[in-house]
């Protein structure tokens, strides 16, 4: 799945997901990831869809140094994230360059630590568990 159809598979996209755990598997260049993906009705009431959120073919997966907060541990990560953009490909470069084949290039921004998340992988894929 690239990030168009991820689109259009996710209403509101990465925006408001939650993060419940991550699980990398360096040997297979895979991260998992148990998230809930905010799910607007169209009512007063906001939903929640469960799933499993994987990048395979990971190239880069660089964290941000972040700012721990106090509260910020314990829960779920809020995180929002896209597709990097040509200018954020510009700013960057470093973590960017060098890369093998056609890859989805990402960033996801973690809330709870005031830290970006940027990464290169060849796919993405949802696997709703509810």
């Amino acid at each position: 799945m690239n990030f168009e159809e991820l689109d259009e598979l996710l209403p509101a996209g990465l925006h408001d997901t939650e993060v419940l755990r991550v699980e990398e598997h360096f040997q297979e260049r895979r991260v998992r990831m148990l998230v809930e993906f905010w799910w607007p009705t169209g009512e007063e009431i906001e939903g929640w869809k469960r799933a499993w959120l994987t990048l395979e073919g990971i190239q880069r997966w660089v964290w941000e140094f972040c700012s721990v907060y106090e509260d910020s541990w314990g829960g779920p990560l809020s995180i929002d994230g896209g597709k990097a953009d040509p200018e954020l490909l510009e700013k960057h470069a470093d973590i960017y360059r060098d890369l093998e084949g056609e890859l989805l290039k990402g960033w996801m921004f973690v809330s709870n630590w005031n830290a970006y998340l940027y990464w290169a992988g060849t796919s993405i894929s949802v696997e709703f568990t509810d």
